[in-house]
């Protein structure tokens, strides 16, 4: 463990997955605007990620640690753009979840 209490080998990947973790796959009829909000945080968040790669040693450099912190630093940069960018890509998903949930379901091989 390190100064902060943490484990030498956090990682970014294992920054990234905990992120993942942080999303709930929503259920019929359970709230489509947190799952929107929370695709278009994600989004961000990868957008800001492949953005970071483009430069050569990235804001943290090389060292131990960097990963770590890049990937906190993405995540932070993505929750706040999706906060404040003028897409709503959070309410195009919404109206496609609530669009998809309303009309019933048809069978796969077109028969009724």
């Amino acid at each position: 463990m390190d100064a902060l209490g943490m484990s030498s080998q956090m990682t970014g990947a294992n920054i990234s997955a905990m992120g993942a973790q942080e999303l709930q796959v929503p259920k019929a009829g359970s709230d489509n605007e947190t799952a929107a909000q929370q695709f278009e945080q994600l989004l961000a968040t990868m957008l800001v990620k492949e953005m970071r790669k483009s430069l050569p040693e990235g804001f943290f450099g090389s060292g131990p640690g960097s990963d770590s912190f890049n990937g906190w630093m993405d995540k932070s940069i993505g929750n706040n753009l999706a906060a404040s960018w003028d897409l709503d890509i959070a309410g195009m998903v919404k109206t496609s979840l609530d669009n998809k949930q309303a009309r019933p379901e048809q069978p796969a091989d077109g028969a009724e």
